[in-house]
């Protein structure tokens, strides 16, 4: 897969791929001739006005939502456009033995060193970023094994519970959802919410929203912490307590640890 347009954050394979890319395309754009491979020309025209133009960054980000815009790093160069591309390519330069030899020789070199790098633990490599992120999550539910260990602990606590009204659950994990659907989540610690309409309460917001250790939390009203957990009757916590230390403390005094990993804590409320 690419990962940027612009040779600056790729290694030496990647840009290497990323040399025949361009190439491609512009041989592409240049050389088609029938109806249909101009009007694909025409899109991956547009595609680069719009979607990697800096002019048009602000609109889009607005128009389509910024979290949508910056996953359009594929939109361009993705595995259907790049077999296109690259066929398009050697088919034009099939009377030129050696260039066209040599482009697939690059490209089954770069392909199998890659591939070996990633292996490795290389940061040259292709995938290290995706084999090191599949040693710390799950490969079947594809969540971290630490968020699947603290969601089961509830699932089994939830279990033993006799309750007559869904569960509150405050997380700071970000899967609850999929694999506990009977508990309710205030809306205030799945993501940073954008507007501050969309949050249940600013200042709860606050209090229980993931930061970290570094960034300065002035103001923030932890002291309230028990009196906001009763107003919304939450029954549980799940906190990546890292993240969040003052809040992880200040819950102490209201809620008892049922469970602590190394990232994340299960804390139930008391006397409810």
């Amino acid at each position: 897969m690419v990962k940027d347009y612009t040779f600056r954050y790729s290694g030496i394979i990647d840009n290497v791929l990323n040399v025949i890319r361009w190439i491609g395309l512009i041989i592409f754009i240049k050389f088609s001739t029938s109806r249909e491979n101009k009007f694909i020309s025409d899109m991956f025209l547009l595609v680069v006005f719009f979607f990697l133009n800096p002019l048009c960054t602000t609109g889009l980000a607005y128009t389509i939502a910024s979290n949508v815009f910056y996953r359009n790093i594929e939109v361009l160069f993705n595995p259907f456009t790049e077999c296109l591309i690259i066929w398009f390519m050697l088919d034009k330069l099939n009377k030129k033995t050696v260039v066209s030899t040599s482009i697939c020789f690059i490209l089954i070199g770069s392909t199998v060193l890659g591939y070996l790098l990633s292996w490795v633990d290389s940061s040259e490599g292709l995938y290290t970023f995706y084999i090191n992120g599949d040693k710390v999550t799950d490969p079947i539910l594809k969540i971290e094994k630490k968020e699947v260990e603290v969601i089961k602990i509830l699932q089994e606590e939830l279990s033993k519970q006799d309750m007559t009204s869904q569960p509150i659950v405050i997380i700071q994990a970000t899967d609850l959802g999929t694999f506990v659907p009977n508990v309710y989540q205030p809306p205030v610690t799945i993501r940073d919410y954008y507007y501050q309409h969309d949050r249940l309460d600013w200042n709860f917001y606050e209090v229980v929203r993931k930061h970290y250790p570094w960034q300065e939390s002035v103001g923030t009203p932890f002291d309230d912490t028990c009196m906001y957990l009763e107003r919304y009757n939450v029954d549980y916590l799940i906190i990546k307590y890292w993240e969040n230390p003052e809040f992880d403390k200040a819950s102490d005094a209201c809620a008892a640890t049922l469970f602590e990993g190394s990232d994340f804590k299960l804390k139930i409320i008391k006397n409810k």
